[in-house]
């Protein structure tokens, strides 16, 4: 089972707004296999929520906050939109990968 990851920026465009950044990059210690990678932005995503005919989404960038960067030796194409996760639950926070 895998340990909860602790997101240390999360951060709003603005106090009313939708859409923000996360960062992952904390999560990755010098010792780390991607570590260069964290260091380089590789695990930060803009992420906007949403609804979706009637359901909570939330929508995640591509790595490198969706500009194009380079991880594991090869190069990642910058994408505004990589995923879709979905939201269920009044309380809850499962979240379920969406394909389209």
């Amino acid at each position: 089972e895998c340990a909860p990851a602790t997101i240390s920026t999360v951060q709003l465009s603005s106090p009313s707004s939708c859409s923000g950044s996360i960062s992952f990059a904390n999560q990755y210690t010098s010792g780390d296999m991607f570590y260069p990678e964290a260091q380089a932005g590789a695990f930060n995503f803009n992420v906007t929520l949403g609804v979706y005919r009637g359901v909570k989404m939330i929508k995640w960038s591509g790595m490198f906050y969706g500009q194009s960067g380079t991880f594991d030796g090869k190069e990642i194409a910058a994408s505004s939109c990589d995923n879709f996760w979905m939201v269920t639950g009044a309380s809850d926070m499962y979240i379920y990968p969406v394909a389209f």
